[in-house]
């Protein structure tokens, strides 16, 4: 089997990515609030990402990020 074979059988069988087919109420809740988490993350993130780009702006240090972490 060539390279360009193979990538295009398995492109064949996947999905778009949102919805996989034959999922079951329960795990469709779960991947429903997966989804609310990782969003919710990807904000908090980048307001942090904000704040920091905001200081460097301002000429202020950056924030040492969340309590109890140690920096490097």
């Amino acid at each position: 089997m060539t390279r360009k074979a193979g990538r295009s059988s398995l492109r064949a069988g996947m999905t778009n990515g949102r919805e996989t087919p034959h999922l079951n109420p329960a795990r469709r809740a779960e991947q429903a609030a997966r989804d609310k988490r990782l969003a919710a993350a990807l904000r908090a993130n980048l307001q942090r990402r904000k704040e920091q780009a905001r200081a460097r702006e301002d000429g202020k240090p950056e924030p040492s990020g969340e309590p109890g972490t140690v920096e490097r």
